[in-house]
């Protein structure tokens, strides 16, 4: 796992949490993960113990309204194209693990 970056805000019992959901969330997936999707663990921790003990987002209400509307646009505009019949050949399109590229000419 890259550097780890504990929010100042924590004290030494969820420094302890945190580590302890570390090791407990590798020993279950184990090398199963990607490097470049280890951040979800990291990430899952922070979320468990900053929902258990309370602790709320640093941003602001409009900060976060801002990266919905954000996140909402991104989605909206985005364009995935799965060739015909991928699905019934057997290869699920969720189950790639391709980059998707938008082609200006594919019309969903």
């Amino acid at each position: 796992m890259n550097k780890v970056i504990i929010p100042d805000y924590w004290d030494e019992e969820d420094k302890a949490n945190y580590f302890d959901l570390i090791s407990r969330g590798q020993s279950l997936i184990g090398k199963t993960i990607a490097p470049r999707d280890e951040f979800l663990i990291d990430m899952s921790a922070k979320m468990t113990i900053n929902q258990i003990k309370g602790y709320k987002d640093e941003k602001t209400e409009e900060e976060v309204a801002e990266q919905m509307k954000k996140h909402k646009e991104a989605q909206e505009e985005s364009h995935i194209f799965t060739p015909e019949g991928l699905y019934e050949e057997g290869q699920h399109p969720l189950e790639l693990n391709k980059e998707y590229v938008n082609e200006p000419n594919l019309i969903s």
